[in-house]
């Protein structure tokens, strides 16, 4: 009997076994990505090589509770989601982890759908310059599509291996693309990209208001100037008609003496007596009251 439930113990601890590593950090053939894409952005928004992971784990074989993706040395994780299939990301905490030399990120899934993005600094050469990404798969991969972006002022774009195609979009970049399928978990995609460039500006600034605008469009036009200047010249143009008038005003303010003025207050004081007979004058008389001499 006792050896009964030893054994019975001993199968359970198997299968539970068996049942955690289907979900450990090393990924599992239990799990499979029917769809992945991986792409690579050298210099894009940052100085270093920017690298995005999307997929969709298979029907199949179901998602695991959480995913795992390998790393390189010195990556920097900015974003761990499952998204839904109206594309909204569902973005989750992360756990970095390092073993055997090779680091990973962890993060809970509870969507078939993923996005991960990391940078790491991987630009090598002056002029001239070459990267070599890693990139390491932790699951079995149906088909997996690879895009290699082309930086903007960048000459003498080289990929290997050769691309299968190469194609542009709205914006001026140009993306070489390679495919591959039915890939094994641990299989390094091995890649490798050449330039030509002579500055160290990245394709475009980082988001302003949710989105990346290329630096070319942010630029302003030597118009913007012209108008900001006829701006101020017209302030400063009606700034001084405006003095220029509260001058004049002020000029003429009541209680200001004027060439008028004083000799309406001199006629006054002379008109206080008669000049025929010197009989007191009262203000408002227009004859003397005395002799009758019209005054006005």
């Amino acid at each position: 009997m006792k050896e009964r439930v030893a054994a019975t113990a001993f199968l359970l601890g198997v299968f539970l076994f068996i049942g955690l590593l289907g979900d450990n950090a090393q990924g599992s053939p239990a799990y499979k990505i029917s769809e992945l894409k991986i792409s690579v952005w050298p210099e894009y928004d940052d100085p270093r090589v920017l690298v995005m992971y999307e997929g969709v784990f298979s029907q199949n074989t179901g998602k695991p509770s959480s995913v795992v993706f390998y790393l390189p040395p010195g990556a920097e994780v900015t974003e761990a989601c499952a998204m839904t299939e109206k594309e909204e990301h569902l973005c989750q905490t992360w756990e970095i982890a390092e073993e055997k030399g090779v680091k990973k990120v962890k993060y809970n899934l509870p969507e078939p759908r993923f996005r991960m993005e990391y940078y790491f600094d991987g630009v090598k050469g002056d002029t001239r310059r070459e990267i070599v990404p890693f990139l390491k798969l932790a699951y079995p991969v149906e088909r997996l599509a690879v895009d290699v972006q082309q930086p903007l002022r960048s000459e003498n774009f080289q990929v290997e291996p050769k691309p299968a195609n190469v194609f542009g979009d709205q914006q001026g970049f140009n993306y070489a693309h390679l495919g591959f399928e039915n890939l094994a978990p641990g299989k390094d995609v091995s890649l490798k990209i050449a330039y030509t460039k002579s500055d160290r500006k990245p394709s475009v600034k980082k988001e302003v208001g949710g989105e990346k605008v290329p630096v070319k469009e942010v630029r302003k036009s030597p118009y913007v100037y012209l108008a900001v200047g006829t701006t101020i010249a017209v302030i400063a143009i009606g700034g001084f008609a405006t003095m220029s008038r509260r001058r004049r005003q002020s000029a003429q303010t009541p209680g200001t003496p004027t060439a008028a003025t004083g000799e309406a207050k001199k006629a006054d004081r002379t008109a206080r007596f008669c000049t025929r007979c010197g009989s007191p004058l009262d203000a408002g008389d227009r004859f003397c009251g005395q002799c009758g001499k019209p005054l006005r």
